[in-house]
């Protein structure tokens, strides 16, 4: 928060817990810098709904054209990244909230804008707690109510079409019950209760150190009973965490236990000091190996997904190449057929005109006797020829343009045959 508008609220003492860790008695003051993020969020959210209703409302275009698909999937993206930083902060409004009304006068200065965001934030904050909660329960109401598996999974593939912006908060989770897909409503809710936890009882380390650890370990049991992840991946990154959270609970029980009996132990300090240290490594080493793991196993899905693509295509090339081998095989034996065929009308045309031409002129025993037609009748023959030729040319091109050659030998023979 910038310093001039700092100075306009009225501070109050804190306890020394929180001073030293230089928190604040004014809930914008602590809060501020996520509450730019989140207004800036949702402002983007507000732009990219506008966007939405100006391209598919105003200007008609197509829910499946390219400008329809591109702001559909931002403002999926948009949403559910909105609603996973709601469910984050939700611990901190509680924490902070909780020393706002302990600490701080309402109408002082001008602490009730203040006080005011947090009422705000805290109404919002249960609204979406009820809306969460009433959306598994018409999930579960579909599974339950239809009992054919095909009609099921028509009404479900319709709520999730419906409900696409909103699935980080049931869709990486295991459908069959609602404890099971709740998941994310119980670690939200384990967070407010360690927040109030830390803004109330810090006069009784011992009693936070006890309470935090049953919590810690109703969600390692939680965990490892209900299985509630549908990948196996991301169940075994929060079993981690929730173990390395264990160990770090056990361990500050363990010096809230010496606190209490006024022990030094000076050895089991440090050596507890040291297990810390190393633990809070582990927990940063651990986020950033199941983050690298992330990304290479998605990685490895686009691959996978491109070598399917590419087999697919080379398995259609491949029978597109089969079929226009069979069709050109298929081509060439009609080709021959109608070559066959157009020789032996071509042939069959000549001994009849031949024939005709003598019986005309009273000649019709000088077939067997001559050896060669008279020059009128051999004209009239090659003229005939010609135009049959001709009429084939136009009639099937596609035999008399890739198969000439083999037409011409074979025209050529019944030419010579009928010549003789």
């Amino acid at each position: 928060m910038p310093a001039k508008m700092e100075r306009r609220f009225v501070n109050a003492s804190v306890p020394y817990v929180f001073k030293k860790h230089g928190v604040n008695s004014c809930f914008l003051i602590n809060f501020w810098e996520p509450l730019v993020m989140l207004l800036i969020l949702i402002l983007f959210l507000v732009v990219v709904l506008g966007l939405d209703w100006v391209i598919v409302g105003k200007c008609m275009k197509k829910k499946n054209s390219l400008q329809s698909r591109i702001i559909t999937r931002v403002k999926v993206m948009v949403l559910n990244f909105l609603i996973v930083q709601l469910y984050g902060m939700y611990g901190d409004i509680v924490f902070y909230g909780v020393i706002e009304f302990r600490t701080t006068q309402v109408k002082a200065g001008i602490n009730f804008l203040s006080s005011a965001a947090v009422v705000i934030l805290l109404v919002a904050m249960i609204l979406g707690f009820f809306l969460h909660w009433n959306l598994l329960k018409r999930y579960q109401n579909i599974k339950r109510n239809f009992g054919a598996e095909t009609e099921t999974k028509q009404y479900l593939d319709r709520f999730l079409a419906d409900n696409e912006g909103i699935q980080v908060i049931f869709g990486d989770f295991k459908d069959q019950s609602l404890i099971h897909q709740s998941f994310l409503f119980v670690l939200t809710i384990r967070d407010i209760l360690f927040s109030i936890i830390l803004a109330t009882l810090f006069e009784h380390p011992l009693t936070e150190c006890i309470l935090i650890l049953l919590m810690n370990i109703a969600m390692l049991l939680y965990l490892i009973i209900k299985r509630p992840f549908k990948d196996i991946v991301g169940q075994i990154q929060q079993l981690v965490m929730e173990l390395i959270t264990f160990v770090v609970n056990v361990s500050i029980l363990i010096l809230a236990i010496l606190d209490r009996k006024q022990l030094e132990a000076f050895d089991e300090r440090k050596t507890l000091g040291k297990l810390l240290i190393i633990i809070n490594m582990v927990f940063n080493f651990s986020i950033v190996f199941f983050m690298l793991f992330s990304l290479g196993r998605q990685g490895f899905e686009v691959y996978k997904e491109y070598k399917d693509r590419r087999r697919k295509v080379k398995a259609i090339n491949k029978s597109v190449r089969g079929m226009i081998s069979l069709q050109n095989v298929s081509s060439i034996e009609v080709a021959k057929n109608n070559i066959k065929n157009e020789g032996n009308t071509i042939e069959e045309t000549c001994q009849t005109m031949i024939k005709t031409r003598f019986e005309e002129n009273g000649k019709a025993g000088a077939l067997n006797d001559q050896s060669q037609p008279s020059l009128d009748s051999s004209m009239m023959i090659s003229s005939y020829r010609s135009q049959m030729e001709s009429s084939s040319r136009i009639v099937n091109p596609y035999v008399i343009e890739n198969y000439k050659p083999v037409k011409q030998a074979k025209i050529r023979k019944r030419r010579i045959v009928c010549e003789n």
